[in-house]
């Protein structure tokens, strides 16, 4: 009887099995990178909404809007609510005496939302808002 060179069905199947067990573990690592990555842009997307509504929050002289809302872009919108944590106090001038404003420190609690549905975590900011002093105002 003359043998026959090559590989018996048999072990094809073992071969393809022995295949199937190391690539199980490769793939379940490629998945977990991948769902890694899509974490870490969609944090980097948070922190970017973050950081552009608190440059609008920046904009804001909380005296005078305590609360309000602005567009962030075309779906997002920024609401904020203004809370004194100080007293009203004069400024200094330069180089001595009283300013010509009236200043007072605000917690700005800042919200992002897409219609109903909050985008990013709630945050806080400290932001000073100041008026124009009375004896300033009757000198205008």
């Amino acid at each position: 009887m003359r043998r026959v060179s090559g590989f018996s069905l048999l072990e094809a199947l073992v071969a393809l099995a022995i295949a199937a067990l190391c690539l199980i573990p490769l793939m379940s690592l490629q998945r977990t990178y991948i769902d890694g990555q899509r974490r870490h842009e969609a944090a980097l997307q948070r922190a970017e909404i973050q950081k552009n509504a608190l440059t609008i929050v920046r904009q804001i002289n909380p005296t005078d809007e305590p609360e309000g809302q602005a567009v962030l872009a075309p779906d997002l919108t920024v609401s904020w609510t203004a809370t004194e944590i100080s007293d009203l106090k004069t400024s200094t001038g330069l180089p001595a005496g009283d300013g010509q404003y009236q200043v007072q420190l605000y917690r700005m609690d800042v919200s992002v939302s897409r219609g109903s549905q909050k985008v990013v975590p709630d945050f806080s900011v400290e932001r000073v808002g100041w008026t124009l002093g009375q004896v300033a105002a009757a000198a205008n």
